[in-house]
């Protein structure tokens, strides 16, 4: 039953006695019960880790530290352990050799797709347990913290690699702790092209990144100079431009990114989220002749503009419709997650502790509705705590009548 061994056999979790946890993601304890500790991913979320568990990331050896400093645990007190992820595919599309069905590592923490080749760690989301996809992130399925591009190389697998444009450096032994040791990763560069002009965009320049259009195979980033020659030859309206909704060529919104350089690795910052959002509403309306158009609205439909589905024309302005536009991120409240909230009900939000909590509106004394990780739904408002006032702080002006 020892997953290090990569049994054929199945397993059970070690903490609710669920059964045939080998086909999806678990973990394991190389040191607890000889190595044959293994607990399916619900109960490693919920914390209930192994024999010797002081719980994720940073947070786990903090603890442990503050238990030696008061006496409660001994000074030879054995180190907190970590658990490391597995999951053997379904043996109907894969080689029934154990070895060669194992996948183990790191895993995307929202779609879980496994991410060894290019993992996006995130230092404060779950204290540090927490991390993406290359997909997920360049497509805007992830938290809006920092972010650090590792590749995982503790295991020869047989796993397909991501595609993306990416550069491997050489092994470093990075400082601190985590769900896995830091010496198991390899730090990526990131290198990409503008899409106008075909040129490498410079690893620290801002650029305008399109969620919407970029796929699993490529990114779709503009710099700023061909942006913002689009908006001078009037290939895109300077509505639909740097100071307005900042729009791709096919309509989108877009952020603003950058890489910087830290201790550990090159690490992708968001300067400027979306305009308006994840909530931002895109409904029809009565076009004019000539005009493709729909109203974008935002602060629960209280205010809205109407935009063309043709980024070089500009929207003609009705009575009533607000002048300016919404902020970056949104409207609402942001707040960090004080503990962590799982639940599998289809219209409740998910996340980790730590995590940033953006859009949030008020539904009662007891719940809220909010973004995380691109999505949206409802979650215990206790479970936050609010991080600064409303967003939608711009003085909006409109047209009167």
């Amino acid at each position: 039953m020892v997953v290090g061994c990569f049994p054929a056999h199945l397993l059970t979790c070690s903490q609710c006695a669920k059964p045939h946890i080998e086909f999806n993601i678990h973990y394991n304890c190389d040191k607890c019960f000889n190595g044959s500790w293994n607990i399916c991913l619900e109960c490693y979320r919920a914390g209930k880790g192994c024999l010797n568990w002081f719980g994720f990331g940073s947070a786990a050896w903090a603890r442990w530290e503050r238990l030696k400093s008061s006496g409660y645990l001994s000074a030879g007190a054995e180190q907190p352990h970590t658990l490391i992820a597995s999951r053997f595919a379904d043996l109907a599309s894969t080689s029934s050799t154990p070895l060669l069905r194992l996948e183990t590592g790191m895993f995307c923490s929202n779609c879980l797709k496994c991410a060894n080749d290019c993992y996006f760690r995130c230092d404060l989301c779950n204290y540090g347990d927490w991390g993406f996809c290359y997909d997920c992130v360049n497509q805007g399925r992830c938290c809006t913290h920092p972010l650090i591009p590792w590749a995982y190389t503790s295991y020869e697998l047989e796993t397909s690699p991501t595609s993306g444009p990416r550069t491997r450096l050489s092994p470093s032994a990075l400082a601190g702790q985590g769900a896995v040791s830091r010496d198991s990763f390899e730090p990526l560069t990131w290198t990409v092209s503008c899409d106008i002009c075909l040129g490498s965009i410079q690893t620290f320049a801002p650029r305008f990144h399109c969620s919407s259009c970029a796929s699993s195979s490529d990114d779709c980033d503009i710099c700023y100079s061909c942006y913002s020659e689009l908006e001078r030859k009037g290939r895109i309206a300077p509505e639909n431009g740097r100071t307005g909704w900042r729009r791709c060529l096919h309509g989108h919104r877009m952020i603003i990114i950058r890489f910087e350089d830290t201790p550990h690795g090159q690490r992708r910052i968001i300067l400027n989220d979306l305009v308006g959002g994840r909530m931002l509403r895109q409904n029809p309306f009565k076009s004019e002749p000539g005009l493709d158009l729909r109203r974008w609205s935002w602060s629960n439909g209280t205010k809205s503009r109407p935009v063309d589905r043709d980024v070089r024309l500009s929207a003609p302005m009705h009575r009533g419709d607000t002048t300016n536009f919404p902020p970056d991120g949104g409207v609402g409240k942001r707040a960090k997650a004080l503990w962590s909230w799982f639940s599998k009900e289809s219209d409740e939000l998910m996340f980790p502790a730590e995590a940033e909590v953006t859009e949030i509106l008020n539904v009662n004394d007891d719940w809220s509705f909010g973004v995380y990780m691109g999505m949206s739904g409802l979650f215990p408002t206790p479970y936050v705590k609010e991080k600064e006032a409303s967003t939608d702080i711009w003085l909006e002006g409109s047209l009167g009548g």
